[in-house]
């Protein structure tokens, strides 16, 4: 009886110790399945970081070409007005040479009128002169006794005619110097009013001028904060793709421990 109880405990023992490497292997094939388990559900994880990341770098991708194009919109705007500003610039330029002008010749002019006026005044007296002298000669013999002493009808006609031949030019040229006075006189005027327009247009130029300048300054601001904006983007987008980076390599990691536990656990399955 007692050695039957003996073989027994020796055939127990002799099959304990054949199947415990066995079960050694069982256990360690379940630890790497498991193992390779968490490196595929890790995997997932990081592929839907990586994938929410390129949603990201996409809606960012659009938000930076709306940016831009607002960004040249805003620089062909400084563009136009800096034009539109030169532009104005040089009409103020033409402007003031030409009210210059103008008032070099307003001067020119009054000078001028100056000039005839006294021509006319000269004209004038030199007339009252001959006027005196036809009329009443240093002996005081008067025009009308002139015409009576004449010797002849035709003496008296010349005589007569001599009279009005000097009176006729006198008139003329007193009459002629008469209309280029008013002549030169609305000359003047005339560019007394031009000079007046002139400077009011100068004055609208000027409104016009400061008017684009605040523009431009607003714009330029406007596109100091857009430059701002689209250059955060953009650092903005140099993340997303360090980050894009980042989880392919932590993909490729942990596929490349998921195939060294698979080939483990082949080797283990195989022995």
């Amino acid at each position: 009886m007692r050695k039957l109880h003996k073989t027994c405990i020796a055939l127990l023992m002799a099959a304990a110790l054949t199947l415990s490497p066995t079960l050694s292997q069982v256990s360690h094939a379940a630890d790497l399945q498991e193992q390779s388990d968490e490196l595929k559900k890790k995997q997932q994880e990081v592929e839907k970081k990586q994938k929410d990341a390129e949603k990201k770098k996409s809606e960012q991708k659009q938000e930076l070409k709306d940016l831009e194009n607002e960004q040249n919109a805003l620089e062909q705007d400084v563009k136009t007005l800096n034009k539109n500003i030169a532009s104005v610039r040089n009409e103020i330029q033409t402007t003031e040479d030409e009210v210059t002008k103008t008032n070099e010749d307003i001067e020119q002019l009054n000078k001028d009128i100056e000039v005839a006026e006294k021509q006319r005044d000269d004209m004038y007296d030199k007339m009252k002169d001959q006027i005196v002298y036809a009329y009443e000669r240093e002996s005081g013999v008067t025009m009308l006794t002139m015409l009576l002493e004449s010797g002849s009808m035709s003496e008296f006609l010349n005589r007569a005619q001599y009279i009005i031949a000097i009176q006729t030019y006198n008139e003329k040229v007193l009459s002629e110097y008469a209309t280029a006075v008013e002549t030169i006189s609305a000359k003047s005027s005339e560019l007394s009013k031009k000079q007046s327009d002139l400077d009011a247009y100068s004055k609208t130029l000027d409104s016009k001028q400061s008017e684009l300048n605040r523009l431009l300054g607003i714009t330029s601001d406007k596109l100091d904060l857009k430059n701002a904006q689209v250059a955060d983007a953009k650092a903005d987008m140099d993340e997303i793709d360090k980050q894009i980076k980042g989880y392919k390599s932590q993909v490729a990691a942990i596929e490349q421990q998921v195939t060294e536990a698979n080939i483990a656990m082949a080797k283990q399955v195989a022995a």
